[in-house]
């Protein structure tokens, strides 16, 4: 017994030191400021205390954890910044697994701040307009003042949400009830050193985990991870005898983001978000085809423009995705450069001309 006891904290020490080397050898390979989710909005009504906090961003991106995680916030605003000459408010607003009526709430919530967002970047792919099996529940982004908005959408079913719209209100209220979002919330503020949620969203100060950041680590997609299994799910439920079948009541959704944009004068991009082959071989064969035919009528109803990946010109390998859904760190730095270049600063020098009507919904 006394020699097990004698070797138990010795056991403890080299676990610990095992621990501060992996932490301190990760923060070295993932630097801070261009960890490119911010982890403390990947909730819902995280996302509403930030806003509420630091109002919405100049320049948003939209989406899905395929935007979350596409580009790097950082790298852009340091571009941005150069050629505005000044500090310019850029926030990835992207949130896992949020389809188009979720966009759409989280860009009426930007529209409500003031001033709104002069840019909104909207990542797309074939799974913002899933095929509705289910209906998708939004209601943890409604405030008490949303209700008429979503009845006039939903009905009477909108009755069954108040209790979760009251406890945003409720949380939005008392911080402390607010944190209860994050089971790690108090452990990120003592180690981490950041209390939420006082920096911005500009870059920098990420809440960060050594699991989070070695899921970023280069490593091709393989079809035993857990992205590949969840999205061969989805894609699968959006199949339809042999062919990809998107929804009507989503991509209406969809062209409700160029409205909420067109009426607040921002400008919008809708620009797609890559796959890695290894899923794109799990789609029906005519997904890519019937998705680009959307997207140019989006475009074309919305006048606010869609942007393929093959625009961007961006060459991307299996060594840029942490899985077959979604880019690691090195693949959103690929993509950051493009966006910013031949996305983001040819719409700000729009913005900064007489504004010309975009076409009519």
């Amino acid at each position: 017994m006394g020699e097990r006891t004698a070797t138990l904290p010795r056991a403890w020490l080299a676990a610990l030191v095992a621990i501060a080397v992996l932490e301190s050898a990760l923060r070295l390979a993932v630097p801070a400021d261009e960890f490119p989710v911010r982890e403390d909005i990947r909730t819902s009504a995280a996302f509403l205390r930030v806003l509420q906090a630091d109002g919405p961003a100049e320049i948003a991106f939209v989406g899905a954890s395929l935007t979350e995680r596409g580009v790097v916030i950082p790298r852009i605003s340091k571009r941005v910044n150069a050629r505005a000459g000044r500090s310019v408010h850029i926030a990835n607003y992207g949130h896992p697994d949020a389809q188009a009526e979720f966009v759409e709430d989280v860009v009426f919530a930007l529209m409500k701040g003031e001033p709104p967002p002069r840019l909104v970047l909207y990542g797309v792919s074939p799974m913002q307009l899933n095929r509705d099996l289910r209906a998708e529940s939004t209601s943890e982004l409604w405030r008490l003042e949303d209700l008429p908005r979503k009845f006039d959408q939903h009905g009477m079913g909108v009755l069954d949400e108040v209790p979760q719209v009251l406890q945003n209100e409720l949380k939005l209220a008392l911080r402390m009830v607010q944190l209860r979002h994050d089971q790690t919330a108090w452990y990120r503020r003592l180690v981490h050193g950041r209390a939420f949620p006082k920096t911005g969203l500009r870059g920098g100060h990420y809440h960060l985990t050594p699991g989070s950041r070695t899921n970023l680590i280069a490593r091709p997609p393989t079809l035993k991870t857990q992205g590949y299994h969840t999205m061969k799910r989805r894609m699968q439920e959006s199949i339809v005898d042999g062919r990809w079948v998107y929804s009507e009541r989503l991509l209406g959704h969809m062209k409700g983001v160029a409205k909420l944009c067109r009426d607040n004068g921002a400008d919008l991009v809708y620009f797609e978000i890559p796959f890695h082959d290894t899923l794109r071989t799990l789609m029906a064969d005519n997904t890519y085809v019937d998705f680009y035919d959307v997207m140019a009528e989006v475009a074309d109803e919305t006048g606010f423009p869609f942007v393929r990946v093959s625009q961007l010109g961006v060459t991307l390998t299996e060594m840029h995705y942490a899985d077959g859904a979604h880019l690691n760190l090195e693949g959103a730095r690929a993509m950051s450069a493009p966006v910013t270049h031949q996305l983001v600063l040819p719409a700000l020098n729009r913005a900064a001309q007489p504004k010309a009507a975009h076409g009519a919904l």
